[in-house]
């Protein structure tokens, strides 16, 4: 049966308009629901690299007598973003000082630990040390060691918290 002359002709394209919006304002919606539940939050992540040569307090277990001319913490995290950031997609790196606000930080979906430094130099019974501790994941490992005229631990814990892929705990572990 052929169509009456006065009805608009129809094609097949015209039908799929519909569905092809519809798909688009969906993925749409999906890339935005995604960027409000990842938040970024960094709380008090300082603006640079930690300044020194002192930013920290007297570790507890270094002799008493112990004059510290460095004790210096810094530890880098990234975040890196995921897919759906579209437009501002990129990693940025934010630098802690502190235990609290670098475990913090690791809540952050993207987020991860680039690297952490502790070095303390300074003078006990007037003769020199130096030592350097690596921020890892894990615990911390037993023992003593002397660095000079000091001794030191092999390991100090530093935090641990709970996160929603279980325990973390991260620890100060000696190299140098």
């Amino acid at each position: 049966m052929n169509a009456p002359e006065n009805a608009p002709p129809t094609s097949r394209t015209s039908s799929f308009v519909p569905w092809v919006l519809a798909g688009v304002l969906a993925f749409l919606g999906v890339v935005l629901w995604l960027n409000l539940k990842e938040p970024d939050l960094y709380d008090h992540a300082l603006a640079g690299e930690p300044a020194g040569p002192v930013n920290q307090e007297t570790p507890k277990w270094l002799p008493e007598g112990v004059a510290l001319s460095e004790n210096l913490l810094k530890v880098r995290v990234e975040d890196g973003d995921g897919w759906y950031r579209l437009f501002w997609a990129g990693s940025e790196t934010y630098w802690f000082d502190d235990a609290a606000y670098f475990a913090g930080a690791l809540v952050n979906r993207y987020s991860r630990l680039i690297e952490g430094r502790w070095t303390l130099k300074g003078s006990y019974q007037g003769r020199p040390f130096a030592v350097e501790y690596e921020l890892r994941e894990g615990a911390a490992p037993e023992g003593v060691a002397q660095a000079g005229p000091v001794p030191v631990p092999a390991g100090v814990h530093w935090c641990a918290r709970q996160y929603r892929t279980g325990l973390r705990s991260f620890a100060w572990v000696r190299v140098r």
